[in-house]
């Protein structure tokens, strides 16, 4: 999965632990945030001017957990699917940052319930420890988002995996066929065998859910270099069997992401 996914997973179970008194380590030393420098939450303000004004109220995740946890806050993650008139499917801009659907992180507790939006920026090209984002989470509402409960959302997954994986090894696509076999084993297996970059990406209190965001994480090929999007198929009866596949295995995702870490709440 690429950064801006994995950190508002991220922040919202740490969030969400922070209310459980779990211990919450300075969230820099976090695997999802290892190549930001800035994660800081604003809110955008006109002024007697009428000039548009940053106002940062919270400098970093914990300080975020910290001043929202004593109101009780409870955090959910939102999807929003963006259609476009470009005829450009969803899941192929969903591996670049600003592309795909829309990811909310959304709190709220006694006092408010605030929308936040994630700004990805490049600060420091240079920095000697890759840390190069500045990530600024903007208030863009304050009405309460969560998306529909699927149910069955556990059983989709599956199954678009292993549709995806039968086209690959029929098309002797063997790479690929590997990702997603990893993803179906971490599901067969009920996480005792994980292969997910981010080993850290849910805190301790929320393991039950730990195995399928980590398959999540190896059936995520939807970006970057030499991502499932780039395969160049000509047979079309063979391209429209790709599409069908990968727009299944793409929507179970989403719903894998959403209804997982939403059930902690």
């Amino acid at each position: 999965m690429n950064g801006p996914i994995v950190l508002n997973i991220a922040l919202c179970l740490y969030g969400n632990a922070f209310q459980q008194n779990e211990i919450i380590p300075d969230f820099f030393s976090n695997s999802t945030a290892q190549f930001c420098k800035k994660i800081e939450f604003s809110l955008i303000r006109k002024s007697l001017l009428g000039k548009t004004e940053k106002k940062i109220i919270y400098e970093n995740p914990n300080n975020f957990f910290d001043k929202l946890g004593a109101l009780y806050t409870q955090f959910n993650l939102y999807y929003e699917s963006i259609n476009k008139n470009d005829g450009l499917e969803e899941r192929m801009s969903a591996g670049f940052i600003g592309g795909g659907g829309k990811w909310n992180l959304v709190s709220k507790n006694e006092k408010d319930t605030s929308v936040w939006t994630a700004f990805w920026d490049v600060i420091d090209q240079n920095n000697p420890n890759k840390k190069i984002w500045g990530v600024n989470y903007i208030k863009t509402g304050n009405q309460y988002l969560c998306n529909e409960d699927d149910d069955n959302y556990i059983n989709n997954f599956y199954s678009a995996l292993e549709e995806i994986y039968n086209f690959t090894i029929e098309k002797n696509n063997s790479a690929f066929a590997y990702c997603f076999k990893n993803a179906l084993t971490t599901l067969d297996s009920q996480g005792k065998e994980l292969f997910g970059y981010h080993k850290d990406l849910v805190p301790k209190c929320y393991k039950e859910i730990e195995y399928l965001l980590d398959a999540c994480q190896s059936a995520w090929k939807f970006g970057g270099m030499g991502s499932w999007n780039d395969i160049w198929i000509e047979d079309e009866n063979i391209l429209n069997e790709y599409k069908i596949v990968s727009n299944n295995l793409y929507s179970s995702l989403i719903s894998t992401i959403i209804q997982s870490v939403n059930s902690v709440i």
